[in-house]
């Protein structure tokens, strides 16, 4: 959800040549810090990886911060995580949380405050400071146990603030499955894919945009 958010605003700057109709984010989180704090000791613990993984593929002089900062089992998975899919993360990393990957015991939330460089470019991809360039529907659900439903709402309302089509829907029915197991997550992000089927059915017919910036 994070990463089709992200591409909404990018996609006009970084390929104008590209007919874009509409973007459908479910459960997109706009702020990492947010995510970080969320996904720690539930089950996608280890899925903290594929962040941590990438932003150092993206900015090499992380390294040394990751290097110093991480224990021994830190350093392995996060070398593991590289290559996993979410159901091996979920299951190599199910009952821990970063505290067990780092040399002090600290979590990730603890070292991303002692870190600045770190920290700054954490909060560099924060969404929802650029206008999409098509209509984008969001889906959250009010019990997610990893995306908070008022983040995404967040993010609506920056992006209408900004000028955007947006479509937004709240899914209040699934209830809280087992906190942290991911399940309310997965579940109510579920709920909005015939909702996001039908909006990005209606951008190839050219139907209008119920937008919740004018609602």
């Amino acid at each position: 959800g994070g990463a089709s958010a992200s591409a909404a605003e990018i996609v006009g700057e970084r390929a104008p040549e590209l007919n874009m109709l509409g973007t459908y984010a479910g459960a997109a989180d706009p702020d990492l810090r947010e995510v970080l704090r969320k996904a720690d000791g539930s089950l996608l613990t280890g899925a903290i990886g594929y962040t941590l993984n990438s932003l150092m593929a993206r900015y090499p002089e992380l390294g040394p911060i990751f290097e110093k900062r991480l224990n021994e089992e830190g350093k392995q998975w996060l070398t593991t995580s590289a290559t996993q899919c979410v159901p091996d993360t979920g299951l190599t990393s199910l009952g821990t949380r970063s505290t067990d990957y780092t040399v002090d015991g600290k979590s990730f939330s603890q070292i991303l405050s002692e870190e600045p460089e770190l920290a700054a470019v954490v909060d560099d991809q924060q969404i929802g400071r650029t206008t999409p360039s098509a209509p984008v529907y969001l889906h959250t659900s009010t019990n997610d146990d990893i995306v908070p439903a008022d983040s995404v709402a967040a993010l609506r309302d920056r992006w209408c603030a900004l000028g955007a089509e947006v479509e937004y829907t709240q899914d209040d029915i699934t209830p809280p499955l087992l906190p942290g197991s991911t399940l309310s997550h997965d579940f109510g992000t579920a709920t909005g894919m015939p909702l996001a089927a039908k909006f990005l059915w209606d951008r190839i017919n050219k139907a209008p945009v119920n937008s919740a910036c004018s609602a």
